[in-house]
């Protein structure tokens, strides 16, 4: 049977590589996304590393071939797969993959394919595969269209929208500035007159003018700064309060699933990229316009003196824009892939921090050390290469800015000698060539600056551009009224499995409801899509005759309360963490919450009784301890719902049994999720999480189930 070409073993090529920062930024990635790198980059698609890198690890969930191609669409490519066998020809930008190998066509020599690996360690190096080989995988990368259009970018302009007074203080600002630069440009002109008619003429009284005329305008200039600089200052506050609200309500409107998919620092570095971005916002903007103000003024001043004499620094800020221009999109990579790694370098400090004790017990403090060098050499590495491409630049503007100068120097001198110009005119020049050379040359780099600020307002535009999460409807009586899902279908990506999948049933009021499955099937997944916290795919839940969605939702939440597996204690005391932190706690009903979970005695006992500090830096407190604590704080609203995630797993068995006695005798509708039987026993319906639905079970069932589970699992 004819198979097409001969069938021969493919030998890696080393030859062909990646640009030097798609090397840099993918240098640690998956083998089959620096395929896809190399493969893009020989069909000629731009990309960038960084966005793809990112865009990976969202996406890549053990399925390769599956974020390949996910990635391929996003940037306007499709993957085509090709018949296997050796039956069709190879092309550059083919991706092959074979036994866990990745590699891509680099080009073809006499009909045979030259392969790039992408095994990023030479020692995992794989040789190419046969082109018949058994499980040979050949896919063909066809652009088919450009990359998906990304969302609107926020404006730095726009960041300052709803600043009460700001326009009328930024405008306020800017007039005091201009008036005191308008001062500054008297200046020259005092040399001027001391050199051409005060020395030549050696009159005293003109000399004494000028001194007193020059001491006029140095004490309105420094008052001018002085009533300037408690605006700037007032300013710089009112954008640093507004853009901070803005910031954090941006945060508290993500979505929970958003937040969960993120790691771990990166909301949080957020904030650092925030402050840059307040930098050049206020005094910085108004720097901006004056010193466009002042170049143009020096600039026509120049031309009175000799129009010849100011081509020259024309000519050179002409030259830096040039140069800054061209460095732009390497600096703006740079500066992007430094903000990554410094991330990266932040979640390790945090995670160490986080898991401190463990790391003690285990003496795992080298490993933690290795990752944080790691993180801290790929920082360092980027902040060397800026630093190199700084001292490049500022070393290009020395050379421009000697060039001028000389060139001046030397045309200003034949001007004296021409009688075109006199010293003390060629003095005055130099003060508005230095002027209109240093606000010029900082306008470039302002210029710079902003575009470089563009990594710092991509990191923080989906916190401010998210729509602040609105708490202040009332809370919605649910007393009476039964919680249905009704065809509820959830999953966290179209590439995930389903956690519900057409999941239909109704939980009555009053009753308690216990919930078990293995680990991993959804459980708490289950808790978090019920109070909508995650969003649904499909279907949906009702309160009684109101269905939760965007605008019920917070008036639904109110009204029911969730202790999660991972719930967490704020700092704050024992009664503020009891009562949510709320304006006016109810302090009798915090003492009736502590006593319902047998808390109170072993609160007392703290040095501050209901006063004492916990959370971050406060009174340690027992697992057991927490847990009671956060039930306390799910009772203290008396929900009409009680979602309870294995929130008892830390209690020893007297304090669960009165735990649970306690939650037993509640009138609302309790939620129970958990593996142990004696917690399922308390409850009155017992369901199990299977294929996506959630199934009723005889209750001797559940619980022989839950026990061997308890027996395998103690």
């Amino acid at each position: 049977m004819d198979r097409g070409p001969a069938a021969h073993r493919c030998e890696p090529d080393q030859t062909m590589t990646l640009s030097t920062h798609a090397r840099l930024v993918l240098r640690t990635e998956h083998p089959a996304l620096i395929c896809l790198a190399a493969a893009l980059q020989t069909v000629k698609v731009s990309f960038d590393p960084l966005d793809l890198k990112l865009a990976w690890q969202k996406s890549y969930r053990g399925d390769a071939w599956g974020a390949v191609e996910e990635q391929a669409r996003r940037l306007g490519c499709e993957l085509l797969a090709q018949p296997a066998g050796g039956a069709s020809e190879h092309l550059p930008g083919d991706l092959l993959g074979h036994d866990g190998g990745f590699w891509t066509v680099a080009g073809v020599a006499s009909g045979q394919p030259r392969l790039f690996s992408g095994s990023t360690r030479a020692s995992y190096r794989q040789p190419g595969p046969s082109t018949d080989a058994p499980g040979l995988r050949h896919f063909r990368l066809c652009v088919v269209d450009g990359p998906m259009k990304s969302a609107p970018k926020v404006a730095l302009r726009n960041l300052l929208h709803g600043l009460h007074g700001g326009r009328a203080a930024l405008m306020r600002i800017l007039i005091v500035s201009l008036a005191i630069q308008c001062l500054l440009l008297i200046n020259p002109v005092f040399f001027q007159f001391a050199i051409d008619d005060v020395v030549v003429s050696r009159d005293t009284d003109f000399l004494l003018v000028l001194v007193l005329a020059y001491g006029l305008v140095t004490i309105a200039a420094v008052f001018l700064t002085m009533a300037r600089a408690g605006d700037i200052s007032r300013l710089d506050l009112r954008i640093r309060d507004v853009l901070g609200a803005r910031f954090f309500k941006g945060v508290l409107g993500l979505q929970a699933l958003e937040i969960a998919r993120k790691p771990i620092n990166e909301v949080a570095s957020k904030l650092g990229s925030l402050a840059s971005v307040q930098g050049h916002l206020g005094s910085k903007s108004i720097e901006t316009v004056v010193d466009g103000a002042m170049s143009l003024a020096a600039l026509v001043i120049m031309f009175v003196y000799s129009w010849r004499l100011a081509v020259v620094p024309i000519v050179s800020v002409v030259v830096f824009l040039l140069v800054k221009a061209l460095h732009i999109p390497s600096h703006r990579q740079k500066g992007r892939l430094a903000l990554h790694q410094m991330t990266l370098q932040g979640s390790v400090l945090v995670e160490t921090l986080r898991s401190f004790v463990s790391l003690r017990a285990a003496e795992r403090a080298s490993l933690r050390l290795e990752q944080w060098l790691r993180a801290q050499a790929a920082s360092s590495e980027c902040a060397q290469s800026s630093a190199l491409q700084g001292m490049r630049m500022k070393a290009l503007h020395q050379a421009i800015t000697s060039a001028e100068y000389i060139a001046v120097i030397a045309l200003g001198a034949l001007d004296i000698m021409n009688g075109r110009l006199s010293v003390g005119m060629l003095i005055a020049f130099q003060f508005y060539r230095n002027l209109f050379q240093g606000r010029a040359h900082s306008l470039v780099d302002q210029w710079f600056e902003r575009n470089a600020l563009t990594s710092h307002l991509e990191k923080i535009e989906d916190v401010m551009t998210t729509p602040p999460h609105d708490d202040a409807a009332p809370r919605m009586p649910l007393e009476g009224k039964p919680v249905r899902l009704e065809q509820v279908s959830f999953r966290f990506s179209p590439r995930h499995p389903w956690i519900l999948r057409h999941a239909s049933i109704t939980f009555e009021t009053g009753k308690c409801y216990g919930i078990s499955a293995p680990s991993g099937v959804g459980k708490s997944t289950l808790a978090k899509v019920i109070l909508g916290v995650y969003p649904l795919e499909g279907g949906e839940i009702l309160f009684g005759d109101t269905a939760l969605g965007a605008g019920t939702g917070p008036a639904i939440r109110k009204a029911c309360a969730i202790v999660l597996q991972d719930d967490v204690v704020f700092q704050g005391t024992v009664s503020e963490n009891i009562s949510y932190f709320a304006v006016e706690p109810d302090e009798a009903r915090v003492r009736e919450c502590a006593d319902q979970v047998g808390l109170t005695a072993e609160i007392e006992s703290f040095a501050g009784g209901f006063d004492t500090p916990v959370g971050d830096g406060g009174q340690p407190i027992s697992g057991g301890q927490k847990q009671r604590l956060l039930i306390a704080r799910a009772l203290y609203t008396s929900p009409a719902l009680l979602i309870l995630d294995e929130a008892t797993t830390a209690l020893d068995q007297r304090r669960e049994a009165a735990v649970l006695k306690a939650i037993q005798q509640l009138a609302c509708t309790r939620l129970v999720i958990s593996h142990n039987p004696k917690v399922l026993e308390v409850c009155d319906t017992l369901l199990e999480l299977k294929g996506g639905q959630l199934l009723p079970l005889e209750p001797t069932v559940q619980l022989v189930a839950a026990k061997r589970v308890a027996e395998v699992h103690p």
